[in-house]
């Protein structure tokens, strides 16, 4: 999610607004219906409107009845983009923590969904060491920092929340005998390595290089991929215990990594000899427990060939197929069987993980097919992860639908409708409790009870014989579908569902689960700053808008939109923008010292407040649609930035010329600001430092603009190179967000 400025306003002519929906949200991008050019104005020592080369004046405008359209200049905001992906809120030990959904990549590639965990790409031993003693961590390298890049980092340790399954195969320098070298597993070897100290010496490298300084720790390694599984292993149990044991204590020399025992994949029971519940158990007991800190399965629920139809996720078997032979087990029965392996077997009350799972390859095709069967997949394994200790389940993998395995993603790389299932569900469930598995009635009625702090409760719906109509009861007001919806209950109290879980919620207080500097998500405010406010229930349900000329009396901004307020340090903050699961507000100006509360309050109903740091300054650059190129503008008015960002309308900068960037948080200005008071302006003194690659940037103007939003001119050095180059600015001591780039080209 992370999105920080959804566009421009401004102009001294009317600017329309539209709004483009997508899976995570709403864009709302102001249009400028005319085809005259916009000039941009700073303020000089008088407080009139000045045109940043000229120096021209403008007159001010008298009011702010026309902010509804962004009329004038003078009053621009830059509108950030409204989530409606909900966010985990404070964790507790039976809370779904956002590691529990983890995805796998392969192909370099990293998912267009939300995960908390990045599962395994392709198995490290081979590619990593191509020859002997001869080691590569590229590939693994782009992963790792793509991992840290979407916020899977513990900041406090270094730690990547990712797996590396070790090996699923030996390289073929490490065996002489090239027999169980197979073409379907390129580069390695079903077979163990003849030397031990080659697979020692690989570990090491791995861990003395992922060591949580050059690079971040990794969290988990899995020892070994499908050990009961001849295209990756041939080998003893004895021989896998032995490599296990030589495992341990090197992984263990990195106090912040985890190993797991090797996966196993195919059917529980015991009808096969080879079932994942013998093989675990054989392994097991022949020492693999004293060398694992967790067990780790598979959860395909069929074979990938010769089934028909194929199971969905709550299913044991169909007609297609023979239960625990080519019907594996529904994924609730394979994650209940394993649980008893390990508990029996030397790992109880240790983390279980289901490293790798989805219906596989190409075995359900059909759209609608696929959207029910990702969300029922990830549900019934989300209501295990309090009862069976199920820390994290592994969609398997995003990667170019030519892959096939699972595929979520278009060519394009896009969430596909399952993919935009998969996002709503984590939405759902992340932060989430569900006490108990999820449950089925006789007449097909699937039912998982998710609750929150603060009183929220909801129920995930399906049916798997048909439609049908639902009535969840008293207190339940509305319904989420997978692809984003919110929809209230009729007032016959029913729904209809089907194949495709529903999220029926109950009417409760709202929660808060984040507020932080809306630029750049930092955890520290500021007097007169804009911040974001995340939770739940936050909004009256279905209601998302920004304010509007008829919310303004007496130039004052309105402290109230529908019934929603918020405070900060006990003072009313200037409500901009309001959804169920956000909200904008401009703080007030007043000083601010040590952590304050910030409280809102939805029609009545208070959320527990948010304890927040603050500092006199929070300087961030805004930035375009969640990324990280800057929110600024050509002097002419046309947005600045990569022509790829928004084709046709944005262009790079210039070594020389004069750029308009917009920021957040940058303090008390030369005129004070009136708390309430829809007109802001005023300069900086001393001007903000300014660097665009490294190279100082002459600053010409820096200050307010319109509420909480200041305009820096600066000029970009003649001598900055081509390309996307960093840029920041310094002031009072504090610097803006790191990662955001402009973009210059000669």
């Amino acid at each position: 999610m992370n999105s920080r400025v959804a566009g421009l306003g401004g102009s001294t002519r009317r600017i329309a607004s539209y709004i483009r929906s997508s899976q995570t949200g709403f864009e709302f991008w102001p249009v400028d219906t005319t085809t005259d050019r916009r000039i941009l104005y700073g303020y000089n020592g008088r407080g009139q409107p000045t045109h940043p080369t000229s120096g021209r004046t403008a007159s001010r405008p008298a009011s702010p009845a026309a902010w509804s359209t962004l009329t004038f200049m003078d009053y621009r905001i830059l509108r950030r983009l409204i989530p409606i992906t909900l966010v985990a809120a404070s964790p507790c030990l039976a809370q779904i923590p956002s590691t529990f959904f983890g995805m796998s990549a392969i192909g370099g590639v990293y998912p267009q969904v939300t995960v908390g965990t990045l599962a395994h790409s392709d198995f490290a031993w081979p590619r990593i060491e191509p020859s002997r003693g001869k080691f590569n961590f590229q590939y693994f390298d782009n992963y790792v920092a793509d991992a840290q890049l979407h916020g899977l980092a513990d900041p406090a340790t270094n730690t990547v929340n990712m797996a590396m399954t070790l090996a699923a195969g030996t390289p073929a320098w490490a065996v002489a005998d090239k027999s169980t070298c197979s073409g379907s597993n390129p580069g390695s070897c079903t077979a163990p390595p003849d030397n031990i100290q080659d697979w020692k010496d690989f570990l090491t490298a791995v861990i003395q290089h992922y060591n949580g300084q050059t690079q971040p720790h990794i969290k988990y390694f899995e020892l070994w991929n499908e050990i009961n599984i001849q295209l990756w292993w041939t080998g003893t149990i004895a021989q896998m215990v032995t490599l296990a044991q030589a495992a341990y204590p090197i992984i263990h020399q990195d106090p912040d990594s985890l190993l797991l025992t090797p996966s196993v994949a195919g059917p529980v029971g015991t009808t096969s000899a080879t079932s994942q519940v013998n093989t675990m158990t054989q392994y097991l007991q022949a020492g693999g427990s004293k060398y694992a800190d967790g067990g780790a399965f598979h959860g395909y629920i069929a074979a990938q060939t010769g089934v028909d139809p194929f199971p969905m996720p709550e299913q044991d078997s169909t007609s297609g197929c023979k239960p625990f032979l080519g019907c594996h087990g529904s994924i609730i029965t394979i994650a209940t069987q394993m649980r008893a392996v390990f508990d029996q077997n030397g790992l109880s009350g240790k983390p279980i993980f289901q490293t790798e799972g989805s219906w596989g390859d190409l075995t359900v095709t059909d759209p609608d097919t696929q959207v029910a069967w990702v969300a029922r997949y990830n549900l019934l394994e989300a209501g295990l992860h309090s009862t069976l200790n199920l820390q994290m389940a592994a969609w398997f993998t995003w990667a170019d639908p030519s892959f096939g395995w699972g595929n979520i993603s278009t060519a394009s790389l896009d969430p596909t409708p399952a993919g935009i299932a998969y996002n709503q569900v984590y939405n759902w469930a992340a932060g989430a409790t569900i006490s108990q598995p999820c449950s089925g009635a006789a007449n097909g009625t699937w039912t998982c009870t998710l609750t929150r702090a603060g009183g929220y409760t909801a129920r995930a719906v399906w049916n798997t014989q048909g439609s049908m109509a639902y009535s969840p009861g008293a207190g339940y007001v509305q319904y989420r579908d997978l692809a984003g919806n919110t929809n209230p209950i009729p007032a016959s109290g029913s729904v209809t569902i089907g194949a495709k879980p529903i999220l029926v919620e109950g009417a409760t207080a709202p929660v808060i689960t984040l507020a932080a500097n809306a630029a750049a998500e930092g955890s520290q405010i500021a007097p007169n700053t804009w911040v974001e406010i995340k939770g739940l229930n936050l909004a009256p349900a279905g209601d998302t808008r920004t304010w509007q000329g008829s919310d303004f009396v007496n130039n004052q901004m309105p402290a109230v939109l529908d019934g929603v307020a918020a405070t900060v340090n006990g003072k009313s903050a200037y409500v901009y923008c309001i959804s169920p699961n956000q909200v904008n507000i401009l703080t007030p100006p007043d000083a601010l010292e040590g952590p304050v509360s910030v409280q809102l309050t939805n029609n009545g109903v208070s959320a527990a407040a948010a304890i927040v740091r603050t500092q006199s300054l929070s300087p961030s650059f805004f930035v375009f649609a969640g990324g990280a190129y800057v929110a600024a503008e050509h002097v002419n008015g046309s947005l600045l930035g990569p022509a790829s960002l928004y084709p046709g309308y944005t262009t790079p900068a210039k070594p020389g010329e004069t750029v308009v960037l917009y920021v957040n948080g940058f303090g008390p200005t030369s005129t004070p600001v009136v708390s309430g008071s829809a007109t802001q302006s005023g300069s900086l003194s001393p001007l903000p430092a300014v660097t665009i690659g490294g190279t100082p940037a002459a600053v010409s103007f820096a200050g307010l603009v319109g509420p909480g939003e200041f305009q820096f001119n600066v000029v970009v050095s003649a001598s900055t190179p081509d390309g996307d180059q960093p840029i920041a600015a310094s002031y009072g001591g504090l610097t803006t967000q790191p990662g955001t780039l402009i973009t210059v080209q000669h």
